[in-house]
């Protein structure tokens, strides 16, 4: 399956463009991967993202995920902490082990009624906690501080 690319075309000024990072979609284009196992969850990141002219690939799961890494090559992923299977954790840790998705910025959601994720200790850690919420305006600064970073500082 290839992977799928909303809003392909030429970015505009004041788009979400990628300088640091070794992958970009052919706009120009941030791409970000969301991973969520709520549907609805799922369509409003993508809407979020998408109004924000980044390049969007999305799973329902942390398994789908992870094969969406291998195709689409993303700049960015946004994971949701807690999702049957392969939880935001498992997911994360299988992409730090591996040389070739280590340096990727994720940035995972806690909705924290289950568990605090910062509790979480292991050895791999998100570049970033974002708490789930309807306000947009943290994990779109913490998605676009990512973004500048150069990828070897990640």
């Amino acid at each position: 399956m290839l992977c799928r690319l909303r809003r392909m075309g030429a970015a505009p000024s004041g788009e979400a463009t990628v300088t640091d990072v070794h992958s970009t979609v052919p706009s120009g284009r941030a791409r970000v991967l969301v991973v969520d196992d709520s549907p609805t969850a799922l369509r409003l990141l993508q809407a979020v993202f998408e109004a924000e002219h980044f390049d969007v690939v999305t799973a329902h799961d942390g398994g789908e995920g992870l094969e969406k890494v291998q195709q689409c090559r993303p700049d960015l992923i946004v994971t949701d902490s807690i999702m049957p299977g392969v939880d935001g954790f498992a997911f994360l840790r299988t992409l730090k082990e591996n040389s070739a998705t280590r340096l990727i910025p994720v940035i995972m959601l806690s909705s924290g009624d289950a568990h605090d994720p910062k509790s979480q200790r292991g050895e791999f850690q998100p570049d970033a906690f974002v708490a789930k919420s309807m306000e947009m305006g943290p994990l779109l600064n913490q998605a676009k501080d990512l973004l500048k970073r150069p990828h070897q500082d990640r």
